[in-house]
């Protein structure tokens, strides 16, 4: 025998009255697209706030970098720029210390006219170059400079022996041919920073390779701190405000402009300022956003609802209504006793003042007033009180109805099981054949209520597709349907019993009839 299970028994919680988010979703297509569509918002929610603090920060580096340029266009200016020297004879004159105070990068002098005599620095004095290294170093740069005519000359970078190359300059002028070294680190080069910038600087200077921003081994060096005003490149390459400058004199080098730290503390603090406000406007709007649409998924699970308690609340009225006419009908046509007719009218009495208390917990619950869950206890008095309802239209059809109940009770939202067992006893009655089987008993935590026919049966398929609307099955071999109807009653069924939390189920097999099972919770 073939089993189909609808809806699976869960106990009913106080946290199940507002749905979860799977549960709202109902179409997974629909929650697919929904993720899909939403990439692209969230990537440029995400987004915003870094473009944001990018142009923030490049501005105000543009701002800065305006300020800053005469700064690095001195220490420029200064490695370029070769003053006058009197002539001198043994490179301890006055006037030559006083012109090496002034160029502490200066490193070698030679003399362009008589005697090409060429002058190694010594402290603040020059002496005459004999078969020193340097020497022999020197001399090769001031050929290269005058093969090319260049009055600025930097050396390539494999003709200086140090370790990365730091830069050499060649300065041919009309008596003398200058040569200055710029090693990192080194005092001279602090001594020249301080010379260019006498009052104070608040920036700081460097040079780097463009190689050095994809070396991962660049350590800060001790030189590199402040007051310094030289910096290492470990310090430079990953400055957020920065002035770079390119010089023909530098060879392969790039000069760098940071600000120091009590200068740049403020800007990037505007600018992380900046960005998270950036930040919560993106989430704002991401929130907004995400709102706008749980509100209106909201809404529309709300007017579905709606409509599918309407019609529940519309479909439970026709069995009692059919019920009561068979009764008006009874005494109308005079086939009781007096007796029997004052019975009669009394049961329609009360059958209308529970229709009456029907409609009112419907709109109840159409407006929102209503609350789902269990609420009253399911006994068998109660539902024999059920069977009674309906047994005149079993008596009408000439059908019977056993009952069979056990003493356990349960708990349920009373008129939502009323209309759901009123259903599967029309369904039974209607579509049905032979003796109408109506049994409650407990299985475990859970009060089992079946509806069981003696029909033909259903074959798998239309087991599967029992339950969905406006599905009414064909007689095999005949034209029409078995019986007047939308195919709605079942439907709504399913759809009360999933939002109570009922388990429900159908099984059957050709030949064997058909049984429906609604589990709620036993007491």
């Amino acid at each position: 025998m073939a089993l189909r299970r609808v809806t699976r028994f869960r106990p009913k919680r106080s946290s199940e009255r507002n749905p979860g988010f799977w549960r709202r979703v109902q179409l997974r297509w629909g929650a697919g697209l929904l993720v899909v569509g939403s990439l692209p918002v969230l990537a440029l929610l995400a987004w915003a706030p870094i473009y944001w603090a990018d142009r923030r920060i490049a501005q105000d580096n543009f701002v800065w970098g305006q300020q800053s340029f005469t700064a690095a266009s001195r220490v420029e200016e200064h490695w370029v720029s070769l003053p006058p020297l009197q002539p001198f004879y043994d490179g301890d004159e006055p006037h030559v210390r006083a012109f090496l105070e002034r160029q502490p990068l200066l490193t070698g002098l030679m003399e362009r006219r008589a005697g090409r005599m060429l002058w190694l620095r010594v402290g603040n004095r020059l002496v005459p170059a004999t078969d020193e290294p340097e020497a022999a170093l020197y001399r090769g740069w001031i050929q290269q400079a005058e093969e090319a005519q260049r009055f600025q000359f930097a050396p390539p970078a494999e003709a200086i022996p140090e370790p990365d190359h730091p830069p050499a300059l060649v300065l041919l002028g009309d008596t003398w041919v200058a040569i200055k070294r710029w090693i990192p680190g080194s005092p001279q080069v602090e001594q020249a920073l301080n010379l260019i910038h006498p009052e104070g600087s608040i920036n700081r200077f460097g040079l780097v390779l463009p190689s050095h921003a994809q070396r991962p081994d660049l350590a800060p060096q001790d030189w590199g701190r402040e007051p310094n005003l030289q910096t290492d490149p470990a310090r430079l390459v990953n400055r957020w405000f920065r002035l770079e400058t390119m010089s023909d004199g530098l060879g392969q080098w790039i000069l760098v402009v940071v600000p120091k730290h009590h200068v740049e503390q403020p800007m990037v603090a505007r600018v992380w300022q900046q960005f998270w406000i950036a930040v919560g406007v993106s989430i704002a709007i991401g929130t907004g956003l995400a709102l706008g649409l749980w509100l209106r998924r909201r809404a529309r699970l709300r007017a579905t609802l709606d409509a599918d308690r309407l019609a529940t609340l519309t479909h439970s009225l026709k069995t009692p209504l059919a019920i009561l006419k068979f009764r008006c009908d009874s005494i109308r046509l005079g086939r009781l006793d007096p007796d029997e007719e004052d019975a009669q009218l009394m049961k329609i009495s009360s059958e209308v003042d529970h229709l009456t208390l029907m409609i009112e917990n419907g709109l109840d619950a159409i407006r929102g007033q209503a609350e789902t869950g269990p609420q009253s206890e399911v006994n068998a008095g109660w539902l024999a009180r059920v069977a009674e309802d309906i047994a005149p239209a079993f008596e009408a059809e000439q059908r019977p109805l056993q009952l069979s109940f056990s003493s356990d009770t349960g708990r349920a939202a009373l008129p939502s099981l009323r209309s759901a067992l009123l259903t599967l006893l029309e369904n039974a009655l209607y579509h049905g054949s032979g003796t109408v089987t109506f049994h409650v008993s407990r299985v475990r935590r859970r009060l089992q209520i079946q509806v069981r026919n003696e029909g033909p049966g259903l074959q798998p398929h239309q087991l599967d597709a029992l339950g969905k609307p406006f599905m009414r099955l064909r007689v095999r071999g005949q034209e029409g349907f078995q019986r007047e109807g939308q195919g709605l009653g079942l439907s709504l069924l399913v759809q009360v019993a999933r939002k109570e939390g009922w388990g429900l189920s159908f099984q059957s097999a050709p030949g064997e009839g058909l049984t429906a099972t609604i589990e709620v919770p036993a007491t």
